[in-house]
């Protein structure tokens, strides 16, 4: 069957880091997600335990919200994940390109369910705001935000290459920062905050 790789935009809620060109060629619906995940490796010269699959709706073919678990991503086939059961049955004489959807993710998958994933804005020295999601461990601190921060913040020549996490709260017109979070502050109590308040988390690094 031809499939067409293809990374999902909406993932994570946080625009791509990188961008690849849609992978296209032919697979076999009896794959493995381990065979699937190493052919789109393959294609963008990466880890293949760094490919996030998503499941994929029947009726337009877009990611749906959900991606695969530890233990969907033991036991479907490609036949599973695009749902080609009746009377969705995949017929050879359509010639129909299937398309499935990816993330490559900046850490194994195999330890996403062991991580929180938090939506943060990084504001660099010209006030620029990009948003990203980061994945730091269920029992860190703010210092392992940080350091999975760091991977995306795009540091001046000459600074510091320091960051602090900041709880702000946002209006149309400013941003106004509430407190500074020690380092050793746990991840539980920062994921806390995101996902009962209307506040975000701001990483300005230090002047």
């Amino acid at each position: 069957m031809q499939v067409e790789a293809l990374q999902n935009p909406e993932g994570f809620g946080t625009p791509l880091n990188e961008q690849f060109e849609p992978i296209l060629g032919e697979i076999s619906q009896t794959w493995t997600m381990g065979q699937l995940m190493q052919w789109i490796a393959n294609g963008i010269e990466c880890s293949a335990d760094h490919i996030l699959l998503w499941k994929v709706s029947q009726y337009n073919e877009k990611p749906t919200n959900n991606h695969l678990n530890e233990h969907e991503l033991r036991v479907y086939s490609v036949k599973d994940l695009l749902g080609l059961t009746s009377p969705h049955k995949h017929d050879p004489r359509r010639q129909k390109r299937y398309r499935v959807y990816y993330t490559k993710m900046p850490i194994s998958v195999s330890d996403l369910e062991r991580r929180y994933k938090m939506r943060v804005q990084m504001m660099d020295e010209k006030m620029q705001i990009t948003e990203t999601t980061v994945f730091p461990e269920k029992t860190g601190t703010v210092q392992s935000i940080l350091d999975e921060a760091q991977r995306e913040f795009r540091f001046s020549a000459n600074g510091t290459k320091l960051l602090r996490l900041v709880y702000v709260g946002q209006a149309s017109h400013c941003l106004r920062a509430y407190h500074v979070f020690t380092n050793d502050t746990l991840a539980s109590e920062i994921y806390t905050k995101i996902g009962n308040t209307s506040y975000a988390v701001s990483l300005p690094s230090h002047s």
